[in-house]
């Protein structure tokens, strides 16, 4: 049992953008090995009508996320 529970996805703080109309909140995958660890940036509509939308791919975190009035700013560690 807390090895199902280790290994389930983490969902990080949300972040709500200026108008409120969206919301954006990292997702970790944990792995037994840290680089097989995968962090990834999600997007949904705060009314919650649509599914959220996967926004990066790498195994490396983001970090810093912020809003301007009209797009979403953030760091990461790009591999390869």
């Amino acid at each position: 049992m807390v090895k199902i529970l280790w290994l389930m996805k983490r969902v990080g703080a949300p972040i709500a953008s200026p108008d409120g109309k969206w919301v954006v909140f990292p997702v970790v995958e944990p792995a037994y090995n840290e680089a097989n660890q995968v962090s990834d940036l999600w997007i949904v509509l705060a009314d919650g009508c649509a599914k959220p939308r996967r926004l990066t791919f790498s195994k490396g975190a983001e970090n810093g996320m912020a809003w301007s009035p009209d797009r979403l700013a953030f760091s990461d560690a790009r591999w390869g």
